[in-house]
């Protein structure tokens, strides 16, 4: 392998040897809240207003068609989420490692 080829860089893959403080975590933490809070708030609204137009076509409630929804949400990102974050850890470049894609 080359100098300039990404995989031969060991550097990159090296673990991060700085700690992040506190207030940048706390910084962090509040800013993920508040994109939560915006856009699940307004998500949920919609999402029932759907369930309440599409229930009646489909003989379930508007209640049932709405748990069947977040539910299968919430399956998906179960099996999503990590398989893609493993995928993204794995992934180096010339940037480094966690190369978002």
């Amino acid at each position: 392998m080359t100098a300039a080829d990404p995989v031969a860089d060991v550097g990159a893959l090296a673990e991060p040897v700085e700690r992040v403080g506190r207030g940048w975590t706390s910084a962090l933490s509040l800013a993920n809240g508040a994109i939560w809070v915006g856009w699940y708030g307004p998500l949920q609204i919609l999402l029932a207003s759907q369930a309440e137009d599409f229930a009646p076509g489909t003989g379930m409630s508007k209640e049932t068609m709405l748990a069947w929804v977040t539910g299968a949400g919430a399956v998906v990102s179960l099996v999503a989420n990590p398989l893609f974050g493993a995928l993204s850890d794995r992934t180096t470049a010339r940037w480094g490692r966690r190369t978002p894609w």
